[in-house]
């Protein structure tokens, strides 16, 4: 069967790694994949550049054209539910021969009334599709909590995957702890600051990675903004997730993958890939300043055996082992 997949997105961080990974994966099974949103990714080369919250035209036209080439079947994956709320009809209108798949990378973090309407038309709309993928146990109960037409949808639960080889972190005369992320209050970066400004030891450090904020200058921390994750991970030897809630974080993924434990306060799903006291800390998000520091201590006291369950566990979120799952998803066939 000829299949062509289209990957409609304005997704940036968390989702557009992701959808990075599954043009990896459907190219690597031969497939034709089209990408239309903004101009981020490098990966692949049939794409065009628009808002695609703005300019549903464009997009319309450049999908028809990919029509006439005469596919069996046409895909379309969608990871956030405004885009399919504006281009639901779209497809349905002017495709046969197609399917729709819509990932669910989050729940709503502020419910306003425009977000309860966003929830509420996407829970409707998404008996009507083919699948749906939430990326934890968590996003998934709270959009079937949130919104109960969601439990008559035919969804599945897939963590995040990743490509990354494992790699052995190697200790030298500094410890330093991360921050990687957007810096905002969504992430909790205030925390992260308070953390660092509280720390005597002069051979612990605190590395931030993530969008430029000149309002953010602290002495003990250094500011590196958006570097690639090689980059990264050779700098830093614990995670410190500080966000009120995490869905499934690549970068708790991306660090156990180069044997870098994560110390977290967070809600939410980090909790399902995170095994506490083995591959990272989970702390309450009412931790205290003190406790966090105590818990540091901790890990770097005892790092052989952190990075050692984080290089173990990584596993079971490697490309290799969930391969035949996203065919079965993807592809609709056993391997």
């Amino acid at each position: 069967m000829k299949q062509a997949f289209i990957i409609i997105s304005n997704g940036f961080g968390g989702i557009e790694t992701y959808e990075n990974n599954i043009i990896k994966f459907l190219e690597n099974e031969n497939k034709d994949v089209y990408c239309i949103g903004k101009k981020t990714n490098k990966i692949n080369k049939k794409k065009i550049y628009c808002n695609v919250l703005y300019r549903p035209i464009k997009v319309l036209n450049y999908i028809l054209n990919i029509k006439k080439k005469e596919y069996d079947e046409i895909i379309f994956l969608i990871s956030n539910p405004l885009i399919l709320i504006i281009y639901f009809f779209l497809i349905k209108f002017n495709f046969k021969r197609k399917k729709i798949i819509l990932t669910i990378h989050s729940h709503i973090f502020n419910l306003s009334i425009k977000q309860r309407v966003i929830g509420l038309l996407t829970s409707i709309l998404i008996n009507y599709i083919d699948k749906v993928i939430f990326v934890s146990h968590f996003t998934k109960n709270w959009w079937l909590e949130n919104f109960a037409l969601c439990k008559r949808s035919k969804y599945k639960v897939i963590h995040n995957f990743i490509f990354h080889p494992k790699k052995i972190k190697k200790m030298n005369n500094f410890f330093n702890i991360g921050f990687v992320g957007r810096i905002d209050q969504e992430k909790g970066v205030e925390k992260f600051v308070n953390i660092a400004n509280k720390f005597q030891d002069p051979k612990i450090k605190f590395l931030l990675f993530g969008n430029k904020n000149n309002k953010l200058k602290n002495n003990n921390i250094k500011l590196y903004g958006w570097k690639n994750k090689n980059f990264i991970y050779n700098k830093i030897h614990l995670l410190l997730l500080t966000s009120p809630i995490e869905n499934c974080p690549y970068s708790v993924l991306e660090s156990k993958s180069h044997g870098i434990p994560t110390l977290t306060i967070s809600n939410g799903g980090v909790k399902e890939i995170i095994k506490d006291n083995n591959d990272g800390m989970l702390l309450k998000q009412n931790a205290s300043t003190e406790e966090i520091i105590k818990n540091i201590k901790y890990i770097k006291k005892n790092y052989k055996y952190f990075s050692k369950n984080c290089l173990l566990n990584y596993k079971k979120y490697e490309y290799i082992k969930n391969k035949k799952k996203l065919i079965n998803i993807f592809l609709d066939r056993v391997s």
